[in-house]
């Protein structure tokens, strides 16, 4: 059992990080259909508590996104941390005419999909 155990965390580390280096693509090359890849249909972004900015479906944040990209805000991704279900990604965001902040997202995966988006306050451990 301990074996079979050890080899789905592998698997699933693998997949992680294959989530990753999509999720990288998709900001780096401004690209919605490789971010729609990974996106669970019901894919929820948001804090604890829903608001007006919520989004709950894939469709809802490739919309928040590509308005993002319309608006002339860009992401580059610092660094990825990798976990079996989830990963961790550090953004400098720029803003159009200026400002860059760093932000921290933290893509859970399920069944092999990003299936929630949260912000993080902190980065991960070594990127903080």
């Amino acid at each position: 059992m301990s074996r079979r155990r050890r080899l789905n965390t592998a698997d699933d580390t693998r997949e992680a990080q294959a989530i990753a280096e999509r999720l990288r693509s998709a900001f780096e090359q401004q690209d919605l259909g490789i971010l729609a890849g990974v996106l669970d249909p019901d894919v929820r972004w948001g804090g604890e508590e829903d608001t007006p900015e919520t989004c709950h479906s894939r469709a809802d944040v490739l919309a928040w996104y590509g308005g993002l990209i319309d608006r002339g805000v860009r992401a580059s991704v610092v660094a990825a941390e990798v976990e079996p279900d989830r990963v961790v990604l550090t953004l400098d965001v720029t803003r159009p005419g200026g400002g860059t902040s760093r932000n921290h997202q933290v893509f859970r995966i399920a069944a092999g999909q990003v299936a929630d988006i949260r912000g993080q306050e902190e980065g991960p451990a070594g990127h903080r």
